[in-house]
């Protein structure tokens, strides 16, 4: 990360990108709250931290496309005219471009990455570790996967259940899709998950080991901590993931050794989040992972009173590198939407699985008790900029509410009487129809399919076509669809996705969909087109009508998603020749 010194003393100017409502949102009230001028980009319409009152300007950023230079050359175009004094990126999809490319920004702005050498080592999972295990940091054991065989046989190694983790969380081919540590209970399910990540390169496989996360935060400079800053999980997502609930907590003698030896051999500038599972009874803890960037947990540093955020622009911008080290704990930090997620996971978890085995109901609310103490805090609702808090709220109870219609809705069409109803508009539609349209979220599986099946049997009067709403161009589907196609007498080779449009949507006479997010996306985003939304899978009898994505899931259930859509079809077209 690069320093400099402010040449005036007109307020400091920032752009951050990203938009979760965690890391993103809580370094935008940081800078704006020490009255910097802050500026947000590479945010999508629907970010709550477009909604904060510190937001001075929002700038639109095309999608990072590695073929297409739109969003660079809208970047540069901003740092040239804007001058920030620095530029903050909060993700890791706002992070890679930028440390790729980061020779065509650095001389119009300096900007809060890594250097490249420790870049390659904090985000490569592989290369970590053997860095961790040279300096003797407590590791599990672990085997690196590099082929489906090796699954075999590593229960007997490592015992089970199995840490299955990816290589990187993001790749630059697909920044939208982030690839997700996985646990495995059996090595036929582990087989399954690798079979799945080995295309985005080595997996890490590791013995399981009980315990609770602890995050040891710190901003350094040089490999020497300025700041530092503990936190520990309450609540944890049973099938792994970032806690929805946590408290800080005095720094852990052995863990804030390990991270300064850490940074150290790294010489790390910036700030990062040092992860370790620690067993309470035992005292044994292992090294998990460096976040080479604002973590998840960063509301609860700042309410418990080390502002991360404002020390990194004190350090790069201002060459500060001296700050209080003292914090307040324990303080608690609630993610709304993501800790009501939790509470429900658990009530419908199998006790054994539970974080509190009997009762945790009654254990949730005694947590409670906490915003009496007056210590706890809330990731996204702060009283001096409520908005974006007020708002989550909202989008919680909506989100809550269209789940139970959705359930209701597919309750009602799953019955006979109903199904036969929505079918029969279909077929009646179809008949009158200029224009068919199936739109799925990708446009590289289900959609594209469906669309080449049905021109075999629709009249060729009819225009078919198909889009998904993944806003990405261009992409190939995937060599398990196009293979599974070919049975089916259908060639995907030359497909290429579409992404959704108004036009497409007000052009096509009846559009089909597959499931309820397809149904929900486009009845929110385009209510005009609700009249002429049909759920394909309504057309043939089963059990249910949705027609679920095969991405990833490997060829046998492309197949049997593939022979879903043909029957559907074929029932379609069929009938409506018939006039039923």
């Amino acid at each position: 990360m690069t320093k400099q010194t402010l040449k005036s003393d007109r307020p400091g100017k920032v752009l951050v990108l990203g938009q979760d409502s965690r890391s993103c949102l809580s370094v935008v009230r940081s800078l704006g709250r020490k009255n910097l001028i802050v500026h947000l980009a590479w945010t999508s319409p629907e970010s709550l931290v477009r909604h904060s009152k510190y937001v001075q300007q929002v700038h639109e950023i095309p999608v990072y496309q590695a073929d297409d230079d739109a969003w660079r050359e809208a970047l540069i175009r901003l740092l040239r005219t804007q001058k920030y004094d620095l530029v903050i990126p909060c993700s890791d999809p706002t992070i890679l471009p930028l440390q790729y490319h980061r020779s065509d920004f650095e001389t119009f702005t300096p900007l809060a990455l890594l250097r490249d050498e420790v870049f390659e080592i904090v985000f490569d999972k592989t290369r970590l570790n053997t860095l961790a295990a040279s300096l003797g940091i407590n590791l599990p054991k672990s085997e690196t996967i590099n082929t489906l065989a090796q699954v075999r046989g590593l229960s007997s190694k490592l015992g089970l259940p199995l840490v299955l983790k990816p290589a990187s969380s993001f790749r630059m081919s697909n920044l939208r899709r982030k690839n997700h540590v996985r646990i495995a209970d059996s090595e036929e399910e582990a087989a399954q998950y690798v079979a799945n990540m080995l295309p985005e390169g080595a997996v890490q496989a590791q013995a399981c080991f009980k315990g609770i996360g602890v995050g040891v935060e710190v901003l350094a400079d040089e490999g020497r901590i300025l700041l530092a800053f503990q936190h520990e999980r309450v609540h944890e997502p049973i099938g792994g993931g970032g806690s929805s609930y946590r408290k800080s907590a005095p720094l852990q003698s052995e863990l804030f050794e390990a991270t300064k030896i850490l940074m150290r051999a790294l010489r790390y500038t910036g700030v990062g989040m040092v992860e370790f599972m620690y067993n309470t009874q035992t005292g044994r803890w292992i090294f998990v992972e460096i976040n080479g960037r604002f973590w998840g947990s960063l509301p609860l540093a700042i309410a418990s009173g080390v502002d991360f955020p404002y020390a990194l622009y004190q350090l790069l911008v201002e060459k500060k590198t001296r700050f209080d080290p003292h914090y307040r704990h324990p303080i608690f930090c609630r993610n709304t939407s993501k800790d009501f997620q939790w509470l429900l996971d658990q009530l419908r978890a199998a006790p054994a699985q539970r974080q509190h085995k009997n009762l945790p109901l009654l254990a949730y609310f005694m947590e409670g008790l906490n915003i009496l103490k007056l210590r706890e805090r809330n990731d996204t609702l702060v009283w001096d900029d409520a908005k974006p808090g007020f708002l989550e709220l909202k989008q919680l109870i909506g989100d809550t509410l269209s789940r139970m219609v959705s359930k209701l809705r597919l309750r009602y069409l799953a019955r006979p009487f109903w199904r036969k109803r929505h079918a029969l508009k279909a077929r009646r539609a179809v008949r009158n129809a200029n224009v068919l349209l199936f739109v799925c979220k990708g446009n590289i599986c289900r959609s594209p399919f469906a669309a080449h099946y049905a021109k075999t049997l629709c009249p060729q009067t009819l225009q078919v076509r198909s889009c998904g709403y993944f806003p990405v161009k261009g992409r190939k589907s995937p060599e398990d669809a196009q293979q599974t196609a070919r049975d089916f007498g259908i060639d995907l080779r030359d497909h290429r996705s579409t992404i959704l449009s108004e036009a497409l949507l007000r052009e096509a006479d009846l559009i089909f969909v597959f499931d309820e997010e397809n149904r929900n996306t486009l009845a929110i985003r385009f209510p005009f087109c609700k009249s002429k939304l049909y759920f394909l899978g309504a057309l043939f009898p089963q059990k249910g009508i949705i027609i679920q994505d095969p991405y990833n899931q490997g060829p046998a259930t492309f197949t049997l998603i593939y022979k879903s859509i043909a029957l559907a079809l074929e029932t379609l077209f069929q009938k409506a020749r018939h006039g039923n």
